[in-house]
């Protein structure tokens, strides 16, 4: 899978500093890549500032304008999310890590797991409108969390050789990218359920009275037009995107 593509991350990681978010830049990250698998077609990045500044009543209102940046980047995953990119924050992990960054290094990424789920949440998903599939790949998910402490702790145990670090190394990257191949599935699950929801409304617009089957209303939005779920992004990158063909 290519690497993902960071031309607005740091951006992201500066501004997040400069608002004093209570989340890293890694979470929000997780948190974005969580709300885009969400089967929701009305949450948006809006949605999300609450878990990212907490009170935000409390950002100063010269950095209202600011916010751009940090809503840009929902735009940004989405068009990493379409070209396959979907992964995890950029994080390198020496070759020869030590006990303790590999041990950092797993709690960090069981954190983002921990925000990526938290991110579908925000769109009120039950694993069940997911599908057996979605079931499976959220309940694996979760095992890897679970995991990801099993490893902090086994490492934390007793003193390891360099060969026995390297191999850990190996083992954890691994499972990382196994990770994010089920974050991907997950969101192309997602995308079939959001089509499959988009479809259903829209036949539903012809319904029968009295006078017999009125025709049903055209639902078209054009491409560059405000989605009409209020979240402030263009229709073509918000639910449109579920049913433009990847």
């Amino acid at each position: 899978m290519p690497a993902i593509g960071t031309t607005n991350y740091p951006a992201l990681d500066a501004m997040l500093t400069k608002l004093g978010a209570q989340r890293t830049t890694e979470e929000v990250h997780a948190l974005f890549l969580g709300a885009l698998t969400s089967t929701s077609l009305r949450l948006g990045p809006q949605h999300l500032l609450g878990h990212i500044f907490g009170d935000l009543d409390r950002l100063p209102g010269a950095s209202v304008a600011s916010l751009g940046v940090v809503l840009g980047y929902w735009n940004h995953l989405l068009d990493e999310r379409k070209a396959g990119r979907v992964r995890l924050a950029p994080r390198a992990l020496a070759v020869d890590a030590t006990t303790e960054e590999l041990q950092a290094y797993a709690s960090r990424r069981q954190d983002e797991l921990t925000w990526y789920i938290r991110g579908i949440d925000a769109g009120g998903d039950e694993p069940v409108e997911f599908g057996p599939y979605g079931e499976r790949l959220l309940q694996k998910l979760a095992e890897a969390r679970g995991f990801l402490g099993a490893f902090i702790e086994l490492l934390g145990r007793e003193e390891h050789s360099v060969e026995q670090l390297r191999d850990a190394r190996v083992n954890l990257l691994r499972m990382i990218d196994t990770t994010e191949h089920m974050m991907a599935d997950l969101m192309e699950t997602s995308d079939s359920v959001r089509r499959e929801a988009i479809m259903t409304h829209q036949a539903r617009q012809g319904r029968m009275t009295d006078d017999g089957m009125q025709p049903a209303r055209s639902s078209k939005v054009p491409r560059n037009s405000l989605c009409p779920c209020g979240s402030g992004v263009k229709w073509k990158k918000c639910c449109g995107s579920a049913v433009q063909p990847h």
